[in-house]
Formats: structure tokens, C-alpha cells, sequence
């Protein structure tokens, strides 16, 4: 029996991967899986998925478990990316450090312009950042493949590299459209890398030295659900959330710290929102906190707080997105009549129902919305997302106002963007991303 190892140590792996037909079509092939999973959440991954063919195994993170080389060639190669994204959130960063700026910043991102110091950076982070995290459990199954679901996270780079000096093939996925230009470059280049869509494959060539034979564009495996799966009726849906079938449906994503430059600007513009003749669904972030102190929720405010939690981080929430997370929020987005949110995935997510969105970038500080040490609207994903069309960015509580009645009054408007950043974006929505995923693993464990 082939062995396979499958990662999920961030938020959105189970939502990504494991919820979706990928899972179960490589179930159905009879070959043993293995999941490397936090040993905080080992307990959680084990009531939904171990089993005589899926094995569960919890692996030691976070605190003082990597070694120094591993940290240090992180921090180097977080800087190197020469995207708008990367020069925004360490010009943030450094504001009032000027001399911190020019060497840790400007002077690695230069050096990493190179092909070759690049290349030279990767093979000294494979020398001296190896980490023995990965031995054990390499030693006991001794996998055939190792599908890492986060080419960017720091323990599924670890692993890549334990799997390199093994000769275990390796297949990385991007796990979302922002992952290439926000993050520094990357560190390791798997044997194959799985992409969304054709502008993440271009980014992958562009910034990050992956040959395009090892590049497989597959889509959005969720997406297959949102787009071929089951809805409630808008009766159930309403009576589900307790709302009333007369009004507009608004769907409020908030924003949430750190990312915002003032905690309370969510709070602000909720606010406005709850005086409008609409049912507003807040669907809060899994991971970043929401400042809501204070803050009365009137009758038409319904919230929604997805995931599972299992403690705090130096970020936010360490939680889990569950199936039913999901579900639900498929649903949200298919009945409801308008989408308004910060800079998140929320954005693309509404494009593939065709509605219309709102973003925001306003607070009651006359201040930026966003703390510019994370993005703002200038990062290459939302300025593609805002050139395509397919939504309004809002400045100020009259225009929010403005575009929020016509959005309701005519939610046509902007179709045409929104079938564009589909097109760019989501990949193809023919309900067969999970398949096209999995059917290129099974080929490359046969």
C-alpha cells in the first residue's frame, strides 16, 4: 500500500482540502494517509478523519521549536519579494526606522533581484535550516509522496526540505490567490506546485523561480461546492437566521485586527450599516479579532462566528474552519443581495455568486483604514481585483451609502467585472477542481 503525507497546520487547510472531494477521492484509492496536523489540534483532526487507512499525527510548533538558521533565512526571505505588496508592509514596518529600512529591507530585496543569490540563499537555508521535526514520523511510514496544502508556511517548508534529503517527490499547493505577492519569496520549489488559476501560475514564474513544467493549474477545490452544491431555499435560509423575507440581505464581513489601523473602524461601520431597512449578517474572520466593546446589536444584526477555536496566537484566533462553516456560508453568500468588506478573500468569494460588492477603506478617524505594516489597496491581488471591475471602493459613509443603494436597486451593476476577475481568478467553475487535484496526485504516487 502507497503511503501519502498530508499537511494541515493553517486555519484554512480543512476548508481547502480536507472538507472537499480531494479527500475522498484519495480515500477511495485505498492508499494510506497520514496527517501532520498540530499536536494542539491532534484530538479535533482525529474525530472526524482517523481510521484504519488515515492515520492522525500531532507535531510540536510554535514557541521555541525551530531552530535559529530556520528563523533567520524566514525573516530573509520574507523581504525579498519585489512586489508592491512586500515594499508596502516593510515600508510600514521600518516608517520611523530609517537605517532598519535600508538593511534589512532595501538591501536583501536588492540582493534577491539576482537569480543566482537566490539560489545560493536556497541552498544555504537547505544546509543549515534543516530541523529534525519531520524524522520521526518520516522514519515510521516512510511516505511515497508528501502533499504539503501551504507552500508558504514554515512547517510545510520544513517538512519539504526533510522530504528532499529522503528523495520523497513532493507536491505544494498555493493556498490562495494573495499567497505569491504578499509573502516574501519562496524558500523551497516542490517537484510540482498546484495553483488556482493562470495570474498565481504567472506570479509563481515571474517572482519565484518555479519552472512552468512543474506548474499545474487545477482551480479552486471548495469552489466546487459553491458552485454545484446543494442551497437551502430562501425560506429555510430566513428562518434559519431569523429574517425578515420583506428586506435586502446584506452580507458584512469585518475587517478585524491586526490589519486594521484603528481597532475600532469595524465597529464604525457597522454602525452605519444597522440603520439601513436590510437584515445585515456579520460574518466575523475565524483568526483576526473583532473590537466590538460597547457596541448594542440591534434586532436586524445577525452574527456569525465560524471555526472552532482552540486558543489565542501572537496574531489573533488559532481556530478551524468546520464543514459547517462552510456550508453556511455558501448559503449566506447565495441569498444575500449585496457583499460589503475589507481587503479578504471575501471579495472573490461573492464574484463567484455574481454579487455585487463593496469594499471599504474608511474609518471615523480621518485616518487610513489599514495599517500599512500588513497591505493596503495597492497589493497586487486587491489592485487586480479593484481594476477588474467587479466592485466599488468606498472612502467615506455618503459614498458607502451611495453605492449600497444602487448595488440594491440594481445588482447587474458590474457584472461584467465580476465575470472578469471569475475568469482571471477562480479558475474554471465547472464543479471538477477537486477532482483535477486529486486525479494529479494519485498519478504521481502510482
Amino acid at each position: 500500500m502507497k503511503t501519502i503525507f498530508i499537511t494541515s497546520f493553517h486555519v484554512l487547510t480543512p476548508r481547502n482540502i480536507l472538507w472537499t472531494p480531494v479527500f475522498d477521492i484519495l480515500l477511495k484509492s485505498r492508499m494510506k494517509i497520514v496527517l501532520l496536523v498540530p499536536k494542539r489540534k491532534e484530538e479535533y483532526f482525529k474525530k472526524y478523519f482517523l481510521s484504519e487507512q488515515v492515520s492522525v499525527e500531532g507535531i510540536v510548533i510554535g514557541g521555541k521549536t525551530r531552530i535559529f538558521w530556520d528563523w533567520f533565512f524566514g525573516k530573509i526571505f520574507q523581504a525579498m519579494n519585489e512586489t508592491v505588496a512586500v515594499r508596502i508592509r516593510y515600508g510600514g514596518t521600518f516608517r520611523r526606522r530609517p537605517f532598519a529600512h535600508f538593511f534589512y529591507y532595501t538591501l536583501i530585496n536588492f540582493l534577491g533581484s539576482f537569480r543566482f543569490v537566490r539560489k545560493i540563499l536556497r541552498m544555504c537555508d537547505d544546509r543549515l535550516a534543516g530541523g529534525k521535526r519531520f524524522e520521526t514520523m518520516l522514519d515510521r511510514y516512510s511516505p511515497n509522496l508528501i502533499f504539503s496544502t501551504d507552500i508558504i508556511d514554515k512547517y510545510d517548508v520544513e517538512l519539504i526540505r526533510a522530504a528532499r534529503r529522503r528523495n520523497i517527490p513532493v507536491i505544494s499547493l498555493v493556498r490562495s490567490w494573495d499567497n505569491l505577492t504578499n509573502f516574501g519569496i519562496l524558500r523551497v520549489i516542490p517537484d510540482w506546485l498546484l495553483v488556482w488559476n493562470t495570474v498565481s501560475e504567472r506570479e509563481a514564474i515571474q517572482y519565484h523561480d518555479v519552472p512552468r513544467e512543474r506548474i499545474v493549474v487545477c482551480g479552486v477545490p471548495h469552489y466546487d461546492f459553491y458552485t454545484h452544491g446543494k442551497r437551502m431555499s430562501r425560506e429555510e435560509f430566513l428562518n434559519g437566521i431569523g429574517g425578515d423575507p420583506n428586506k435586502k440581505i446584506i452580507l458584512y464581513s469585518p475587517t478585524g485586527a491586526p490589519r486594521l489601523l484603528h481597532d475600532d473602524a469595524d465597529k464604525f461601520i457597522l454602525g452605519i450599516l444597522d440603520k439601513l431597512d436590510a437584515t445585515i449578517i456579520v460574518r466575523f474572520p475565524p483568526t483576526n479579532p473583532v473590537e466590538m466593546e460597547e457596541y448594542i446589536k440591534p434586532l436586524n444584526i445577525v452574527y456569525d462566528f465560524p471555526g472552532v477555536t482552540f486558543g489565542k496566537t501572537s496574531f489573533g484566533t488559532d481556530s478551524i474552519l468546520e464543514r459547517d462553516d462552510d456550508e453556511r456560508f455558501a448559503n449566506e453568500l447565495f441569498h444575500c443581495d449585496l457583499v460589503i468588506c475589507g481587503p479578504t478573500t471575501v471579495a472573490l468569494d461573492a464574484v463567484v455568486f455574481n454579487k455585487p460588492t463593496i469594499l471599504i477603506n474608511f474609518n471615523g478617524h480621518n485616518t487610513p483604514f489599514l495599517d500599512d505594516q500588513w497591505e493596503n489597496y495597492q497589493s497586487e491581488h486587491l489592485a487586480k481585483l479593484l481594476q477588474s471591475g467587479s466592485g466599488r471602493l468606498v472612502g467615506s459613509e455618503k459614498e458607502l451609502l451611495e453605492w449600497v443603494k444602487k448595488y440594491l436597486d440594481d445588482p447587474s451593476c458590474d457584472s461584467d467585472g465580476r465575470a472578469r476577475l471569475v475568469q482571471s481568478h477562480c479558475g474554471v467553475l465547472d464543479g471538477k477542481a477537486s477532482e483535477r487535484m486529486a486525479k494529479f496526485v494519485l498519478e504521481k504516487i502510482s
